[in-house]
């Protein structure tokens, strides 16, 4: 008996071995499917910058009327297509700030940050479109002593797009709320809260994830997706951690944290 015993535990172990094996040379190749993709994101993104960068520029011009007089009809079609082009170039200057991001080709540059004065800047630079569109952007009362270690370009990124999503998804005469204290752990914890639609429980573990658009977006909606994949990126590679709680209906929270020391 003890003689079957052994023999099966080495068949099981030689089993285990091998499917070990195969799992890591899949892992590997997964790693090297992710490098390609990655490549080919950043490579056609270059690409296609230069010839959307004509495009535009050729619209200008005719808006201008540089090459001659135009009437309405035209005034209103290449206004629509300056409209796309710029929606266009947005999708590709996503594209490659996220693969950069994801390559670890985006270095930090760590700078002592005020966060009163950051969370100021970013709101008073939105309030234009919340206003455009009926609503209130407000800050609660803020930690005036509360001074970061972070890059302050990626923060900025970072609030931007959260509170053009909240903007976004708000319907006229709502609120978008920014917040910050200190959680007594050496953490800066961040949030912006809105009084939108809010998102579907079987889609909030999804919010995150590159392209994804919930239930909430129609085809009219603008962006593909990639805001809050960036977000999250830019604050895990400060150390931090994102997190979003919603109930259809009563509005969303995005939070998210930031080292005030991090070890960048």
């Amino acid at each position: 008996m003890n003689v079957g015993l052994e023999a099966k535990v080495k068949e099981r172990t030689a089993k285990l071995e091998r499917v070990n094996q195969d799992l890591q040379i899949a892992n590997q190749r997964l790693k090297e499917l992710d490098q390609l993709k990655s490549s080919f994101v950043s490579i056609a993104s270059h690409e296609l910058r230069t010839p959307m960068t004509s495009i535009k520029g050729y619209v200008d011009n005719l808006l201008e009327g540089i090459a001659g007089p135009i009437t309405g009809k035209q005034t209103a079609y290449l206004t629509r297509s300056k409209h796309n082009a710029d929606r266009l170039t947005r999708l590709i200057t996503d594209l490659l700030d996220l693969s950069k991001i994801e390559s670890g080709q985006v270095p930090l540059k760590p700078a002592p940050i005020p966060l009163p004065e950051l969370i100021g800047e970013v709101v008073e630079s939105l309030q234009p479109l919340a206003k455009q569109k009926g609503l209130t952007l407000q800050t609660a009362p803020l930690d005036d002593k509360t001074v970061l270690q972070a890059d302050r370009d990626k923060l900025t990124q970072v609030l931007m797009n959260l509170i053009q999503n909240a903007i976004k998804f708000t319907e006229t005469g709502g609120t978008v709320t920014v917040e910050s204290a200190m959680n007594g752990s050496g953490f800066a914890h961040l949030s912006v809260s809105d009084t939108g639609c809010g998102i579907a429980p079987d889609e909030v573990g999804k919010v995150f994830d590159k392209f994804f658009r919930g239930s909430q977006s129609t085809p009219q909606t603008p962006g593909a997706g990639l805001g809050l994949a960036i977000a999250k990126s830019l604050v895990e590679r400060h150390g931090g951690e994102i997190w979003v709680e919603s109930e259809p209906g009563r509005g969303s929270r995005f939070s998210f944290t930031v080292p005030t020391k991090p070890d960048l």
